[in-house]
C-alpha cells in the first residue's frame, strides 16, 4: 500500500465525520451539567480572569484555552464551542482510519472508523464539551504519529504532552510511551521527551505570568485529598444501574434493549475482548500493535477514579483498532457476522440522533442560533425573560451552564458546588463572595441527598447538603418562576428588597 492511501483514508473519514457532525451536534443544546464548566470557564478567561487564580477548576488548563480559542475566533455562541468537540471526534476518526489503513485496506478502515465513532456518540452527551474527550484526542494523536511515522517523535511529545495540560491522569499516556521508547525505540525517546517538556514549560509560563501557578498546584492538591473518594466508580458502570435498564420492559422489548445496552457498553466490553484478541494473536502481529496498546491502556488506566461506561468512552478508539486489526485477520464467516452486528449496533446511535435532530426547533438566543428540544427551547426563552444578560447570577449547586446560556456574572469562584465533595473552606469561601457581591438572582435546584448519591455515591455522607449556603438563599431571596431542567424543577429566585442578604 502506498504511503499516501491511508492518508487519504483518513482524510476521508475525518471531513466525514466532521459534516455528519456539525449537522448532527453543531448547533445542538442538550441538558448537560459538565459542558458548562468549560464554557463558563471560558467565559470568564475572556473577561480578564485566569484559572485557578480566579476561578474553580478540578482538572488542566488546556479544555479552557482550547475553548477560548473557539469563542475568540468565531464569536460567542454555542456553535463555536462545540467546533472544538468536532474537532476532536474527526481527529480521532482519522486516526483510527490511518492506523488500520497501514495494516489493512483502506475501505475496512474507513468502515471501522466511521462505525467507532458511531458508537462513540451513543450517549449524546459524548458529542459535548469535555476535558477527557479533549485530552483523547490529543493523546491518540500521540500514539498515531509515533506508530504511524519513524519520524514526528517532537511533535507527538507536544501532544502527549498538552493532553497532560488539560487532563492531568492522562500524563500516564506519555510516561508509558517514554517507557516503551526508552526500550524499543531509543532514537525517538529524546525528542519525544522535548516535546513533553517544551509544551509544558510553556503552559507552566503562561500560568506563571497569570500568578496562577502556585493556585494550580494548590488546587492539584485539593483534587488530590477530596476528588477521587467522591467520584469513585467502578469498572463498567453505569449511573442507575443496569437492571433499571430493563425496567418496563415487556417481553418483546426485550431483545431491543439488549442491543440498545450493548451500543452503550461497547467501551467497557472491548478491553476485555482486546486482551483476548492479544493473547490469541500471533507475536509479529502483537509487535505492530505494541504502541497502541500501551496507548489504549494507559489511556483506560488514566480514567481513575471514574470507570464507568461514560469514562471508558475516551479510551475505546485505540481499543477498535486493535479490535479492527484482529478480526480483518481472523476468519471471513466471523468477520462477516461481526461487521453485521457492528453494523445494527453503530445504526442505533445514528438512528437516535438523527431522529433527536428532526424533533428539533430553532431558537435564537443569547449564545447564537440553537436548536433544541420544545421543552429546552421553552426553558430557554424563560431564563432570557427572568435574567437579564449580563446581570449578576448565582446557579446552585450544579448548573453551570445557565451562566452560559444566561451570559450572566457568576460572582464566586465556583462554576458549581458539588456536595458531598467540596469542603467546608470551600462553602465558607463561596458563601464570603456572595456576601460582598450579592447576586440578584438565583437558580436554584433542589439537589437532594438521594439524587447526589445516584450520581456520586461515594460521596461523604456528612457534606449531603450545603446548609450555610441554603440558610443565606432562604434568608434574602424570594421565588419569582420555575423551570424545568432535565425532568428536575429549578426556582428563579430574586434578591429581597430589605438588602438583608449583605449583612
Amino acid at each position: 500500500m502506498t504511503r499516501s492511501r491511508p492518508l487519504r483514508a483518513a482524510l476521508a473519514a475525518s471531513v466525514a465525520v466532521a459534516i455528519f457532525l456539525w449537522w448532527l451536534a453543531g448547533r445542538r443544546y442538550l441538558a448537560s451539567n459538565d459542558e458548562g464548566i468549560f464554557l463558563e470557564g471560558a467565559l470568564r478567561i475572556l473577561r480578564g480572569q485566569a484559572p485557578y487564580r480566579d476561578f474553580f477548576i478540578l482538572m488542566g488548563p488546556g479544555a479552557f484555552w482550547l475553548e477560548v480559542l473557539a469563542l475568540k475566533a468565531f464569536g460567542v455562541s454555542l456553535a463555536a464551542s462545540h467546533i472544538v468537540t468536532i474537532a476532536d471526534l474527526s481527529v480521532i476518526a482519522g486516526c483510527v482510519c490511518l492506523l488500520l489503513a497501514r495494516w489493512t485496506s483502506a475501505g475496512w478502515a474507513v468502515w471501522v472508523a466511521l462505525a467507532s465513532m458511531l458508537l462513540q456518540i451513543a450517549d449524546p452527551a459524548m458529542a459535548q464539551a469535555n476535558h477527557r474527550l479533549d485530552s483523547a484526542a490529543f493523546a491518540i494523536a500521540a500514539v498515531t504519529l509515533l506508530t504511524a511515522t519513524r519520524k514526528n517523535g517532537f511533535i507527538a511529545g507536544l501532544l502527549a504532552g498538552f493532553a497532560a495540560w488539560i487532563t492531568p491522569s492522562v500524563a500516564l499516556v506519555a510516561m508509558a510511551l517514554l517507557a516503551w521508547l526508552c526500550f524499543a525505540e531509543r532514537g525517538r525517546f529524546i525528542p519525544f521527551l522535548s516535546g513533553c517538556v517544551a509544551v509544558s514549560a510553556c503552559c507552566a509560563a503562561v500560568l506563571a505570568s497569570q500568578r496562577a501557578l502556585a493556585p494550580m498546584l494548590d488546587q492539584m492538591l485539593w483534587t488530590g485529598r477530596n476528588y477521587g473518594g467522591a467520584n469513585f466508580m467502578p469498572y463498567g458502570s453505569r449511573l442507575g444501574g443496569y437492571a433499571a435498564f430493563f425496567e418496563g420492559a415487556s417481553g418483546g422489548d426485550i431483545p431491543s434493549r439488549i442491543l440498545v445496552l450493548l451500543a452503550l457498553s461497547m467501551p467497557a466490553l472491548l478491553p476485555p475482548i482486546v486482551l483476548l484478541l492479544c493473547r490469541a494473536g500471533r507475536a509479529r502481529e502483537n509487535r505492530e500493535l505494541v504502541p497502541v496498546t500501551i496507548g489504549a491502556f494507559a489511556l483506560l488506566l488514566a480514567a481513575y477514579p471514574r470507570f464507568d461506561v461514560p469514562h471508558l468512552t475516551y479510551a475505546a478508539p485505540l481499543f477498535y483498532v486493535i479490535a479492527g486489526f484482529h478480526l480483518s485477520r481472523g476468519n471471513a464467516a466471523v468477520r462477516l457476522g461481526v461487521f453485521g452486528l457492528v453494523c445494527v449496533l453503530a445504526a442505533i446511535p445514528a438512528g437516535f440522533g438523527i431522529f433527536l435532530r428532526m424533533h428539533m426547533v430553532p431558537v435564537d438566543s443569547r449564545v447564537g442560533r440553537i436548536v433544541a428540544m420544545p421543552a429546552d427551547a421553552e426553558m430557554i426563552r424563560a431564563i432570557e425573560r427572568d435574567v437579564p444578560e449580563g446581570a449578576r447570577v448565582f446557579c446552585f449547586p450544579y448548573l453551570p451552564m445557565f451562566y452560559f446560556l444566561t451570559l450572566g456574572e457568576n460572582p464566586t469562584r465556583f462554576s458549581y458546588l458539588q456536595p458531598g465533595m467540596m469542603e467546608e473552606r470551600d462553602e465558607q469561601l463561596a458563601l464570603a463572595e456572595l456576601r460582598a457581591r450579592p447576586p440578584d438572582t438565583i437558580l436554584y435546584q433542589n439537589v437532594t441527598p438521594e439524587m447526589i448519591l445516584r450520581i456520586w455515591p461515594n460521596s461523604d455522607p456528612r457534606r449531603l447538603r450545603l446548609e450555610k449556603i441554603e440558610a443565606f438563599l432562604r434568608c434574602g431571596y424570594r421565588p419569582i418562576s420555575a423551570i424545568s431542567y432535565n425532568g428536575v424543577p429549578v426556582r428563579v429566585l430574586r434578591r429581597a428588597p430589605d438588602e438583608s442578604i449583605g449583612r
